[in-house]
């Protein structure tokens, strides 16, 4: 913390322009994201004025957020590429890495893509059905194909991911998909064939030198995930380890401290040379990687400033790295990897310190290691719940056995793969130290993710309890020149307004809520009633993951009813049950097949006939007669598969059951039956994506999600 000068006027904080200056680029360019056409260009024309105007009474500080915010919302808006419109074209580009082949398809990316001969903006997403793998693709292959080209969704419902900025923010802009291949062109050497063949080459020691442990020391080296077991990639994710596995800001710091130790009494610029040459040579090894390029940034930059003689400030240093990185791709905003790593860097900033304090009787090295796991645990927290939505319990005891432990597996590891190259006898020792390491870091990991409530399931916050957050870790940094007492006020009350951003949409949400998801070929739907969740439609396996993470980003634990009637739905249950406890399931038909499979998925299985209305509790019942029609109250919801004479008929035949009070909720465009149902109040929608309609009293409101 800055120490106030005598005579220096009293302020809340000490100037840090960058910090300001990446703030509101951020703000730009995630306003840039959400505003379109004529909203996004009248946005700016204020933003530039105020920049003028502000410069022209000389009030510098509101020039640059303006202007930071106008060239935010102008530098995402020039990255969106031109793109043709979906279709047939012809394809060619040369393949960048390589190629993934399952389930009968290779999974390719095109870089220098060309459609019918004129080049594309960006990379393109390939993927080729070849289910007998009559082809063979390598990296840096010149390929043509005839493909299908369409452009990347974004989110179609809540807690989904969007693809399309997921993918631009890698350098994908199209999709294709192809099964006719027309040319190919083995590779030639060149620089990029040249990293991926040393990173090749690193793999096989590895394989030679961890027979047992190669997948995970890939994983935590290279990055390597796709090759690792699914079970072990849940485990390091519910014991807040995911971080270990990716290449970041963890590996970086492992390296630089190295060599920082070894570089002590060496000058400045050299230690700088060689650090910025080992750093380069790691993101081409793991071909650049997003993740670690970022920390490589904020790495050399910090060092950077002991070159020119510039006091190291660390937050002026992260700022550097966020507004470099993000005027190069950005998309990369966007991306969990980027939002969770700035934020580790930013809590361990702003909390270190005030944590420290609170832990001051602890032993030293016990207090700083507690105080780094916390603060950058505390710094993640809202973009691991609306990333994730699970919060793992034991997180800081994992990371203060696990880092340490990984630290002591990758340096002497790293070492005994370099020696390896050339004496394969002498790098045996460190390996087989490096690999009980690793057997070490994996029965902590065992041990603590099956501990009793090691997961904590919680629904995606808001954008203003992310902000009230935000701000509050900000007053309890030392950034914030309050008195300590003032300080402590400042928190609690904004702790308390956080707290009530959580309770008060709790309090005010509607007594039943329907949500009628869009998926591949089908349309799942989800009734949650207060805390009860029930699933109507499961839309069978294509219907489970839009499913699944809606429920995710709604904090799900349990689901209290399904209804299934078909072996895919069966099979939707039982992937749904691997993440939510399933209650009761309602079956129209029982085949083996599908008892067998519900029996080992919900804890009660009740067959129906497909005549028969499903009392699920007092005030909510499904029936499936010419399509699924639900009922609440005096409300019926006809979706997509109930065609529009069944509302009509069930309302008309069912008066006395609705009071003369019916309510005809359609789902999917049944406006022309409307003018049949006399004396009911109709509500209808045929938009795309999520649909929601929330009841309540005697009202409905329809929202969308995009």
């Amino acid at each position: 913390m800055d120490e106030k000068k005598p005579g220096e006027h009293s302020r809340l904080m000490n100037s840090r322009p960058l910090a300001l200056i990446a703030l509101c680029f951020g703000a730009g360019l995630a306003l840039g994201k959400e505003l379109q056409g004529s909203g996004l260009w009248i946005f700016a024309a204020l933003a530039a004025f105020f920049a003028a105007v502000a410069l022209l009474i000389k009030y510098n500080r509101a020039a640059i957020i303006s202007a930071a915010l106008l060239i935010g919302l102008l530098r995402i808006t020039a990255a969106y590429p031109s793109l043709p419109p979906p279709g047939d074209y012809r394809l060619s580009g040369r393949v960048l890495d390589i190629p993934r082949y399952e389930y009968g398809a290779w999974d390719i990316i095109l870089g220098g893509a060309k459609i019918d001969g004129s080049r594309a903006s960006g990379h393109v997403k390939l993927t080729f059905y070849d289910p007998y793998r009559k082809n063979e693709f390598s990296a840096g292959d010149i390929i043509e194909v005839q493909a299908s080209v369409s452009l990347p969704k974004g989110a179609m419902n809540e807690g989904a991911l969007d693809i399309r900025h997921y993918l631009l923010g890698k350098g994908v802009s199209m999709k294709a998909a192809s099964s006719r291949l027309l040319s190919r062109t083995e590779s030639k050497p060149d620089l990029h064939t040249l990293n991926l063949n040393v990173r090749n080459a690193i793999c096989s020691n590895i394989e030679t030198l961890f027979p047992k442990n190669a997948e995970l020391m890939k994983g935590i080296l290279l990055g390597f995930e796709d090759e690792m077991a699914e079970e072990t990639l849940v485990r390091f994710r519910d014991t807040g380890l995911s971080h270990i596995l990716s290449v970041s800001g963890l590996h970086v710091g492992f390296f630089t401290a190295v060599l920082n130790f070894l570089l002590k009494r060496t000058n400045v610029r050299v230690r700088f040379a060689i650090i910025g040459i080992f750093l380069l040579f790691y993101c081409a090894v793991t071909v650049f990687p997003e993740s670690l390029i970022r920390a490589s940034v904020m790495s050399l930059l910090m060092l950077a400033a002991g070159i020119f003689g510039r006091r190291n400030d660390p937050l002026t240093s992260l700022s550097a790295a966020f507004i470099l990185i993000l005027i190069i791709n950005p998309f990369q905003l966007f991306a969990a990897g980027f939002q969770l790593s700035f934020a580790a860097v930013a809590g361990i900033l702003m909390l270190y310190k005030p944590t420290c304090l609170l832990l001051r009787d602890l032993f030293a090295p016990l207090r700083e290691s507690l105080a780094v796991t916390a603060s950058a645990t505390l710094g993640t927290l809202p973009f691991t719940l609306s990333s994730f939505n699970r919060l793992p319990v034991y997180g800081v005891i994992a990371n203060l056995f696990a880092v340490p432990i990984s630290s002591l597996a990758v340096i002497p590891g790293f070492i005994a793969i370099i020696i390896c190259f050339a004496f394969p006898t002498a790098a045996a020792p460190l390996a087989a130290f490096s690999d009980l390491m690793l057997e070490l870091m994996m029965f902590a990991v065992n041990i603590i993710s099956r501990a009793p409530y090691s997961i904590l399931k919680l629904p995606s916050p808001s954008f203003v309890q992310c902000a009230g957050f935000a701000v509050l870790m900000l007053f309890l940094s030392p950034f914030v020149l309050i008195k300590p007492k003032l300080k402590r006020i400042s928190a609690v009350l904004l702790a308390a307004l956080c707290a009530a951003f959580v309770i008060i949409p709790v309090l005010t949400q509607p007594e039943c809520s329907v949500a009628v998801l869009e998926a591949k070929g089908c349309a799942p739907i989800h009734v949650r009633i207060g805390n009860r969740n029930y699933i109507p439609d499961l839309g069978g396996t294509e219907g489970s993951y839009a499913l699944s993470r809606m429920l995710d980003h709604r904090g799900v634990t349990a689901i209290d009813g399904a209804l299934v009637t078909t072996l895919s739905d069966a099979k939707a249950v039982y992937e749904l049950s691997k993440q939510f406890r399933i209650r009761t399931v309602y079956v129209f038909e029982q085949s083996e097949n599908i008892r067998l499979i519900l029996e080992a998925s919900a804890e009660k299985v009740l067959a129906v006939e497909r005549s028969e209305t499903v009392a699920a509790e007092k005030d909510l019942a499904f029936s499936f007669g010419e399509g699924l029609i639900i009922r609440y109250k005096n409300f019926v919801l006809c979706t997509k598969q109930a065609p529009g004479q069944a509302a009509v008929r069930v309302i008309s035949s069912e008066r006395d059951i609705f009071e003369n009070k019916a309510v005809a909720v359609l789902a999917g465009g049944f406006q022309g039956f409307a003018e049949s149902l006399k004396d009911t109040k109709v509500f209808s929608t045929a938009h795309q994506g999520e649909i929601t309609f929330d009841i309540k009293g005697e009202t409905v409101s329809i929202s969308t999600f995009i």
